[in-house]
């Protein structure tokens, strides 16, 4: 029988991957027009990048969805989980494609090529 912990345990592991911009939209923040990771909240002003969030008017940042309902309403861990179940879309929402991790591929260099070097010492030398 799961225990109170492992159920909030596995809330905050479904809410960690809403993607963060469906935050602000919940709470009802503007949108700024010139700026689509602006947002106008009741908190202040508002960047969110990715993961990352940072409020401009009260200087402090932080990242994931439970940090930003965290600040955005002033609670604690575990009702910014609860709130973040019963408001935001889960199962989780996919990360939007500039936080995931994409495989590594090795450099590789070009084939030396003797017949460019002069352009390479004129442009060296210019």
């Amino acid at each position: 029988m799961p225990t109170r912990f492992d159920e909030i345990r596995n809330q905050a592991a479904k809410v960690r991957q809403i993607n963060l911009v469906t935050v602000p939209q919940q709470i009802g923040a503007i949108a700024d027009k010139n700026d689509s990771a602006k947002w106008h909240t009741h908190q202040g002003t508002l960047s969110v990048t990715g993961s990352k969030f940072f409020n401009w008017t009260k200087t402090v940042g932080g990242g994931g969805a439970i940090d930003l309902i965290m600040h955005l309403e002033n609670i604690d861990f575990i009702k910014a989980v609860s709130w973040l179940t019963e408001n935001c879309a889960c199962p989780a929402v996919p990360l939007s494609k500039k936080t995931r991790h994409r495989p590594r591929t090795p450099l590789t260099l070009p084939k030396k090529n003797y017949q460019r070097l002069p352009q390479v010492n004129h442009y060296l030398t210019s």
